[in-house]
């Protein structure tokens, strides 16, 4: 898989990395990552109204934050199921951020029709499978509240904001360094895929 030797390519650069937020049902084969990498069983307990919406806007908030709680790097980058890294990801956006002083990088990633180059905000900010930043930033958690509002209410969206509004050093790399693709048996991505079978979604997503 596309996404395993990225995650291997990272280790080989030297870089540390962690894995949090196992999906119910998952097999995790250790000796595939090394023992670099130390997986996190999240318990699948009740946060937030169960709907296919809700599991794309909070989801992820309570497995991420188990992640950066046992973040031991100097750096942390997220990467979900869907997401694959190019090779060269981690190394070009460390050297970005090193050079020009940034806390905090992204940059373009592509799907299987276009890319998409950042969220429009200033300072721009990619996707979240592009995000790598200073682990003391750690203590800016996901929020999973983040359903309940009317505005910026997915996850990385609501955190990305508030690094904006705390005047953390943002930098953009304007290079596509990672890729989007539908989940094996979907056909679409982000929002569109829990939508497209509202009870696989709902199984999937079980809470305990």
């Amino acid at each position: 898989m596309e996404r395993v030797r990225a995650i291997n390519a990272g280790l080989q650069a030297g870089h540390g990395l962690g894995v949090g937020g196992v999906q119910r049902g998952l097999q995790v084969r250790e000796s595939t990552f090394r023992p670099a990498i130390r997986v996190i069983e999240v318990p699948r307990t009740r946060t937030y109204p169960p709907t296919p919406e809700n599991h794309w806007l909070a989801g992820p908030v309570v497995p991420a934050n188990a992640a950066l709680r046992e973040c031991r790097g100097a750096y942390i980058a997220r990467i979900d199921d869907d997401d694959e890294w190019k090779p060269e990801h981690l190394e070009r956006l460390l050297y970005f951020a090193h050079d020009n002083g940034f806390e905090f990088v992204s940059s373009a990633y592509e799907t299987d029709s276009k890319v998409i180059e950042h969220d429009g905000g200033n300072p721009p900010i990619g996707g979240t499978q592009t995000w790598l930043y200073r682990s003391y930033l750690a203590a800016f958690k996901y929020n999973g509240q983040c359903w309940r509002k009317s505005w910026n209410r997915v996850n990385d969206t609501d955190l990305a904001q508030r690094f904006r509004d705390m005047g953390v050093r943002i930098g953009h790399l304007n290079e596509v360094t990672a890729r989007v693709l539908p989940r094996p048996g979907e056909t679409h991505v982000g929002s569109k895929a829990y939508n497209e079978n509202p009870a696989k979604t709902l199984d999937a997503f079980a809470f305990n």
